[in-house]
């Protein structure tokens, strides 16, 4: 029988298994109980404030001054519209311009 260690919540530390609902994992691998995920006012390098959601696909990854996963996005799907989690500033990538 092979073992998996079961991911940890970026926010709490605490372990997440199948049965708990609410589990936000971005494309850089940060996962994170959505709970604890509204909760957190930390200006740190997984906060709030460094994601982005597509507001087309929703997909959500790290801002541009962090890993650019969600500028990473709309280059590759053409996506244009994301949306700041924290303050809900709405950016257009093809016109470079926020909102």
């Amino acid at each position: 029988m092979e073992l998996t260690e079961l991911p940890k919540c970026t926010v709490c530390l605490e372990r997440m298994d199948e049965s708990v609902n609410g589990i936000l994992t971005t494309l850089c691998n940060h996962s994170f109980h959505s709970q604890c995920l509204q909760r957190w006012e930390d200006a740190s390098l997984y906060s709030l404030q460094n994601l982005w959601i597509c507001l087309i696909c929703g997909h959500i990854g790290c801002g541009r001054y962090v890993s650019r996963h969600a500028y990473k996005h709309f280059e590759e799907t053409q996506h244009t519209y994301a949306m700041q989690l924290t303050n809900h500033r709405v950016w257009d990538y093809a016109g470079g311009t926020g909102f």
